[in-house]
């Protein structure tokens, strides 16, 4: 018996062998924007008509033997294959991983647990970002756009502090590029122990205020007071209670002349003062009174208005009316002072008892 013959000549049909990707262009590192050609190629077919799928990622992406890209992006890589396929069978080739190499994009800063956090606590902000090849350098800024001269991609501020409240962002760079995120805003909040500290704080400073507030009111009044007491004492402002005993008068003392008397109930010193004020007049011509005592017109209009005394003697008790001395008398000279009553002409003296209340 002669050796047995093959069931499958060399010329009997078979399906597509030897399928491969060709990476045709560019022949150097792919990056981002740069025309790529990718082939799909065999070795041999029985029958020769074939036809051409491409997946990616085993998902199936166009026909056609070639399949280019005008300019490629970073979303275009993944992992390629080609299938061909004729009336006996198909064959898949092995995959090819297309890489595509960009500058970093999209950064991004995360705050973990959240972007409110209570002070005393642990906040922790990553720089996320998107880059081929993966970012070599993290730079952090403040929201005075200060550089905190931290490199890694983690910022991590453990405790927290009130003061740490505002808006931080990332930068990071590669060997193609560099690339900043958008600012992300921190909020750290006081705890309860420091807002009743604060509260406390706040409640002390009011009552403070409040305390001089009082003291400034109660001294203000206490000025009032010393004021009114010594005003009558600087310029005899004070009411004045003025009697005229219209009756007889006793002898002249040998001390001097009698005159009118006015008592100040307000001043108790030993010596007080009395001044006589005339309103500006026609005359100057004396006349006798009824009790015998010499009266004074006013003084003319050409002649200056100015203070006129009284006689000063000894106070009597005899010489005035509803007036009982506390205490006896001493030898002390009493004085007395009559103001300015207006301008006008002065009624003539009637008979009967006249009280006059003068204004401090």
């Amino acid at each position: 018996m002669g050796p047995k013959k093959s069931d499958r000549g060399p010329c009997s049909p078979d399906a597509p062998r030897d399928v491969k990707v060709l990476w045709i262009s560019p022949r150097s590192e792919i990056h981002s924007g740069h025309a790529v050609l990718l082939r799909c190629n065999f070795s041999s077919s029985r029958p020769t008509d074939v036809h051409f799928f491409w997946k990616k990622n085993g998902i199936f992406l166009k026909e056609g033997r070639e399949l280019s890209f005008g300019s490629i992006s970073p979303e275009d890589a993944g992992s390629y294959s080609c299938v061909v396929r004729n009336s006996i069978g198909q064959s898949t080739s092995e995959a090819w991983v297309l890489s595509v190499l960009y500058a970093p994009r999209r950064l991004r800063v995360s705050i973990s647990p959240k972007d409110s956090v209570m002070e005393g606590k642990k906040a922790v902000l990553t720089c996320e970002s998107d880059a081929n090849p993966p970012i070599s350098r993290y730079t952090w800024f403040d929201w005075n756009n200060q550089n905190l001269h931290h490199d890694h991609q983690t910022l991590r501020l453990d405790p927290v502090k009130v003061q740490h409240s505002g808006a931080y962002w990332c930068q990071g760079d590669n060997r193609l590029g560099v690339d900043r995120s958008p600012p992300s805003t921190l909020t750290v909040y006081y705890s309860p122990q420091t807002i009743s500290r604060r509260v406390a704080l706040g409640l002390g400073l009011c009552l403070v205020i409040l305390f001089l507030a009082f003291l400034g009111v109660k001294f203000q009044g206490s000025w009032k007071r010393i004021q009114s007491q010594q005003g009558p004492q600087e310029n005899s402002s004070g009411q004045s209670f003025f009697v005229r005993n219209n009756k007889i008068r006793r002898a002249p003392l040998p001390e001097g002349p009698q005159s009118l008397g006015c008592y100040n109930p307000v001043m108790e010193d030993s010596i007080s003062y009395a001044t006589l004020r005339f309103p500006v007049g026609e005359t100057d011509t004396p006349r006798i009174g009824d009790a015998g005592t010499p009266e004074v017109h006013r003084p003319s209009l050409n002649r200056d208005n100015t203070v006129t005394y009284s006689v000063v003697q000894k106070r009597q008790v005899g010489d005035y009316e509803n007036v009982i001395p506390d205490v006896p008398e001493d030898d002390g000279i009493h004085y007395s002072e009559l103001v300015h009553l207006g301008l006008g002409e002065r009624p003539l003296r009637q008979e009967g008892v006249e009280y006059v209340t003068l204004k401090h």
